[in-house]
C-alpha cells in the first residue's frame, strides 16, 4: 500500500511540477524577453519570447506553446522543483495517515 501510494505521489507531483510552468511570471525589460524563466519553486525552463512586443513593461508571461517560442528545459532545477513538490505532498500524506490511525482506535 505504501509503495502504490508513493508512486501516485510521485506522478501527481511531477505533473504539478511540470503545469507550474503555466503560472505567470514578471517581464520587466526587452532584454528579459530573450530569457524568460518559468517554473515553480525553482525555475527550470527558458524561453525565447522577444518576438512578442508587449508595448510596456511589467508584463506578466507564462509558458508559451513550443511551436510559437523555442525553450530549454533544465533538467536539475525541474528534479529540484519535483522533489520540493513530493516532499511537501509526503509530509501531507503522512500527516492524514497519521490523523486517519488516531481516529481508528
Amino acid at each position: 500500500m505504501k509503495i502504490v501510494l508513493a508512486t501516485g505521489i510521485a506522478a501527481l507531483t511531477f505533473v504539478a511540477t511540470a503545469l507550474t510552468a503555466c503560472i505567470d511570471r514578471p517581464v520587466l525589460s526587452q532584454e528579459q524577453m530573450k530569457a524568460h524563466r518559468t517554473g515553480y519553486p525553482f525555475t527550470f525552463i527558458e524561453q525565447n519570447l522577444s518576438r512578442y512586443d508587449p508595448g510596456s513593461f511589467p508584463v506578466n508571461f507564462s509558458f508559451v506553446s513550443p511551436r510559437d517560442s523555442s525553450f530549454k528545459l533544465e533538467f536539475e532545477p525541474f528534479l529540484a522543483s519535483w522533489a520540493a513538490l513530493f516532499a511537501g505532498a509526503a509530509v501531507v500524506a503522512w500527516g492524514i495517515s497519521r490523523i486517519r490511525r488516531r481516529h481508528a482506535t
